[in-house]
């Protein structure tokens, strides 16, 4: 079985719930029956620093969307598309504790699409996470744009 890795990114927020979900020793284990065996978490203001590998801010994450086989994700719209364009295999969780809510219908509109898996709250993650894992080689890829099609919409209008 390949090796796989999964990097983990909460953006600029506090995810502690997220963190300390991945450096579980229980899900450590599961994740490497699963083939993955190296983990890097961006923890971002969280007060959790956990046992696997961790910086808290870089000027960009490109490299590290790019090294993953998997992303584990806080449901920001910025990190799902650049994580998508790079046809990667994404878990988003809905992180409900922030500013009313807002990540919802974000959330909503991507899963429904099967473009991500989703956790819809953060009292799900450790339930819900290794079948998520589990479930993301199903998900379909991200539809690369398709510049010339409004021409085709406009040149049959007249």
């Amino acid at each position: 079985m390949k090796q796989q890795s999964i990097f983990v990114t909460v953006g600029s927020t506090n995810f502690d719930e997220l963190i300390k979900t991945i450096d579980n020793q229980e899900t450590q284990n599961q994740l490497k029956q699963l083939g993955y065996n190296k983990v890097v978490c961006q923890i971002g203001s969280g007060n959790y620093e956990p046992k696997t590998e961790f910086f808290r801010f870089k000027s960009s994450l490109s490299e590290d969307y790019q090294n993953a086989d998997l992303i584990i994700c806080h449901c920001g719209a910025g990190t799902i598309l650049e994580c998508l364009k790079l046809k990667k295999k994404i878990i988003v969780i809905n992180n409900d504790t922030l500013m009313n809510n807002h990540q919802m219908e974000l959330f909503n509109a991507l899963t429904k699409q099967q473009l991500v898996c989703g956790i819809k709250s953060t009292r799900y993650i450790q339930n819900e996470l290794i079948d998520k894992i589990k479930e993301s080689s199903q998900l379909k890829a991200y539809p690369q744009p398709q510049p010339n099609k409004i021409d085709s919409i406009i040149d049959s209008m007249f």
